[in-house]
């Protein structure tokens, strides 16, 4: 956890360094790049670290060789697919000058393909130390990255950073090994492997469109430096509330599947989920919107300052993904994952609804309020289905996810007065959310204390010790 909680706030300073010395354009073309590297990623994940964690062969040595193989062949045709595509994909977002960042990026993934999965495969035994050091190659790549912005002035910095962050990454996984390196083929890992990560690559394109659309959409409609905007404050935004939610669904997913069978301790753990998933998405939400004044102009420069109407929507349309948590945990503990890829299909709807408000109401603000609309119609449709699915009274919780829903309301109108009296407004919008917290608070006054408990202590582990003893 430390690893990844590195991991992020390096990922956010990297985006600031970015802003601060090349600016909002170099930004946006630093966010496509980004975005590239994920898309090639995504859809071509095998599931192979999560094979050597949860999969009962994948202590095996020869398990491990063929996935060194593997790997291998993935980052080297990975590296291949995105050279001989640079010119393409620049053509496709109308900007050639990502031709050369493309290409010389395209080194990594064949470079980290290296990797020794020995840091994967210690997590069996609850062994975090390996993972927790590659956030030295994350530091590394910061100083690379801060050093190359001063010489090429342009995105390029990013590639040249990411090629020495994936040498890191090779190196240090060697060094905190175990087990020697190998690469073998083993067909009868093979199909385990196949029959294992298949359906995660198939899925692939599914949660690239889901969870990395919007910049698609962004990057394709609006202009090069929106994107930047937009991707700066997003990511300022999605790290943070993607670890509380990862934090929260380790917390209750063991929970909630050891109360599946009884229905009485699933109604009342699934309240206590409910509960906290408001609680937590109404504060940060809050929080975000609070401290956005502060923190974007000293993260990434004044030229920032004129987009803080962006922070309010897109931190409204993050929180309403967190709330995802609640009907998605649900069908996990039920071990129900078609409907989490139901779920993810319902998420599609964000973009015949930010085309709608792109068309309505124009720019930047159209779009994300688009986005906006469409997670909330998909977040109150998986309610809905989980709950009809699980017998769990639907009105209670529709009121609940009203008076949320009205918090993001008021916050998405604010936004819309950016030009007359946008602080006033949003100080508004605060007032009212700061009132629903409070109502929210008094309904679920056990969610309340347990989460306040959590906090002081960081009892996680002892919390689901707890709810499987009482």
């Amino acid at each position: 956890m430390i690893g990844q909680g590195v991991g992020a706030a390096v990922a956010a300073l990297r985006f600031s360094v970015i802003a601060h010395l090349l600016g909002p354009e170099q930004l946006g073309l630093a966010a496509i790049l980004m975005l590239i590297m994920q898309f090639f990623d995504m859809i071509t994940d095998a599931g192979m670290d999560r094979f050597l964690v949860q999969n009962a062969e994948g202590n095996n040595p020869r398990a491990q060789n063929l996935i060194h193989l593997v790997s291998v062949v993935r980052g080297c045709l990975i590296t291949t697919g995105l050279y001989l595509l640079a010119g393409q994909v620049a053509e496709y977002f109308n900007q050639p000058r990502l031709v050369y960042a493309l290409q010389l990026v395209s080194v990594a993934p064949a470079i980290q393909g290296f990797l020794h999965y020995d840091v994967r495969r210690s997590q069996r035994e609850h062994d975090f130390a390996p993972e927790g050091w590659l956030a030295i190659a994350e530091l590394i790549s910061l100083v690379a990255l801060t050093i190359a912005a001063f010489i090429v002035r342009d995105c390029t910095a990013l590639s040249y950073a990411l090629v020495i962050r994936a040498v890191a990454v090779v190196v240090i996984s060697h060094v905190n090994a175990k087990r020697p390196y190998r690469l073998a083929f083993s067909p009868e890992f093979a199909r385990s492997l196949s029959q294992f990560g298949m359906p995660l690559m198939l899925n692939g394109i599914l949660l690239f469109a889901a969870g990395q659309g919007d910049r698609m959409f962004v990057a394709r409609q609006l202009t090069i430096v929106e994107l930047g905007h937009y991707s700066a404050i997003l990511m300022l935004i999605s790290y943070p509330s993607s670890m509380i939610l990862k934090l929260m669904q380790n917390m209750f997913l063991p929970v909630v599947s050891r109360a599946m069978e009884d229905q009485h301790r699933r109604g009342k753990e699934v309240s206590l989920l409910v509960g906290e998933t408001l609680l937590t998405g109404t504060a940060m939400l809050l929080g975000y919107v609070a401290i956005a004044p502060v923190l974007v102009p000293i993260l990434f420069g004044w030229a920032f300052a004129q987009y803080m109407y962006i922070f309010s929507l897109i931190g409204t349309m993050q929180i309403v993904r967190f709330i995802r948590l609640w009907p998605v945990t649900m069908a996990l503990a039920a071990g129900r994952t078609h409907q989490v890829l139901f779920s993810t299909i319902l998420r599609l709807l964000m973009f015949p609804a930010a085309f709608a408000g792109q068309w309505l109401m124009g720019g930047m603000k159209g779009a994300v309020t688009g986005f906006i609309v469409g997670e909330l119609i998909s977040v109150v449709l998986g309610v809905w289905a989980a709950n009809r699915r699980y017998h769990r009274p639907n009105a209670g919780d529709m009121v609940r996810l009203a008076l949320f829903v009205g918090f993001c309301t008021a916050l998405t109108l604010s936004a819309w007065t950016a030009k007359e009296g946008y602080y006033l407004y949003t100080a508004f919008a605060m007032v009212i959310g700061f009132a629903i917290l409070l109502v929210q608070a008094y309904v679920d006054r056990v969610a309340l204390w347990v989460l306040v408990g959590l906090v002081r202590h960081s009892m996680i582990g002892r919390f689901v010790e707890r709810r499987f003893s009482s």
